[in-house]
């Protein structure tokens, strides 16, 4: 291992999980429980709304729950667990499997009548607007008389 400032004796504390957690796996014949892992995601603002991205590969568009309640946003669905071909044993399994569920709290109010949500390539892309009463606004100076 490098040495480095935040390492200086080439070791951290993280090191010996994961070599329990590589111990754990071989005892448990590489194969592990399948695990959970909730979409990664990206959430980007502006003075028009958010538009919000969260990877889901495998999935399709009924598979897929999306919900607003007031200025809360919620991503729901079920990644399949995958098969193990006939004839075979599972040796590591390292698939999503199982439930998730993401929640955001967004910023501002938004128009719910505009929200507009697409998948495509395993990745959910969300695009939802302000509430107009929530957009800035730029109020016009007139000379005084």
């Amino acid at each position: 291992m490098r040495r480095n400032a935040l390492t200086p004796f080439g070791w951290t504390p993280i090191d010996d999980l994961f070599r329990i957690h590589d111990g754990l796996s071989t005892v448990l014949g590489g194969s592990g429980r399948p695990r959970v892992e909730a979409p990664a995601m990206g959430v980007w603002t502006n003075d028009e709304g958010v538009r919000i991205t969260a990877e889901v590969p495998g999935l399709g568009p009924d598979d897929v729950e999306v919900s607003l309640d007031g200025a809360r946003l919620t991503i729901a669905g079920t990644f399949p667990t995958p098969e193990v071909p006939e004839g075979f044993q599972p040796h590591r399994t390292e698939h999503k499997s199982g439930a998730f569920t993401r929640t955001v709290e967004l910023p501002f109010e938004v128009d719910n009548d505009r929200v507009e949500a697409k998948l495509m390539h395993g990745v959910l892309e969300l695009t939802i607007p302000r509430a107009e009463k929530e957009k800035p606004f730029r109020i016009p100076v007139r000379t005084g008389s």
